[in-house]
């Protein structure tokens, strides 16, 4: 068995996946085979236009200022997958959040969030709705940054929360900007 690629007449190329098998006669002598060969064009499209899709995500994951996560909706929103760019937001790898490795995400979140944050994915939870937050994470150094989620939940058949997904972006640059227009409108 082979994946063969063949040319057609008119000039396009089909893929085709050939097996070959002796046929054995009793009768008569003649080495004979049977070919049967399946037109898998359409498999290949797909496979092209999936392998696409995952190095445009890829590309895309490893350019935005911080992290795409899918996670549990437990207390430590306990992270199933977390981009690279965890680390740049963090200090920490993304394997140390994964499974809650080395540190919950939930303890990243600065103490005084957690309960805001809880309770603002209750309620969107709850209507359907895509969370839009702001909050301050606190990094492996103990520098604090602020985040802004952009996430959302998703639902098995039966409407229960199967997970959480989303970006968490670092926008502490911005909160900066609007610290000190804040400032210089005071004064």
């Amino acid at each position: 068995t082979m994946e063969k690629r063949f040319l057609r007449p008119d000039g396009l190329y089909v893929w085709t996946s050939m097996t070959v098998s002796p046929l054995f006669d009793l009768f008569d002598t003649t080495p004979m085979h049977l070919l049967l060969l399946e037109d898998i064009s359409a498999r290949k499209v797909a496979d092209e236009e999936l392998k696409e899709s995952e190095r445009s995500k890829s590309v895309l994951l490893s350019n935005i200022p911080g992290l795409a996560y899918r996670c549990k909706n437990d207390s430590e929103w306990t992270m199933l997958y977390v981009s690279e760019g965890c680390y740049e937001l963090t200090g920490y790898e993304a394997e140390s959040l994964t499974n809650n490795r080395d540190i919950s995400f939930e303890q990243l979140i600065a103490p005084e969030y957690r309960q805001k944050l809880r309770i603002e994915w209750d309620r969107v939870l709850r209507e359907r709705r895509r969370l839009k937050y702001e909050y301050e994470i606190i990094t492996i150094k103990g520098e604090r940054k602020w985040v802004l989620e952009l996430a959302e939940g998703i639902y098995s058949d039966s409407g229960d929360v199967e997970t959480l997904e989303g970006i968490i972006l670092d926008i502490s640059d911005r909160k900066a900007i609007e610290d000190t227009l804040r400032y210089n409108s005071e004064h």
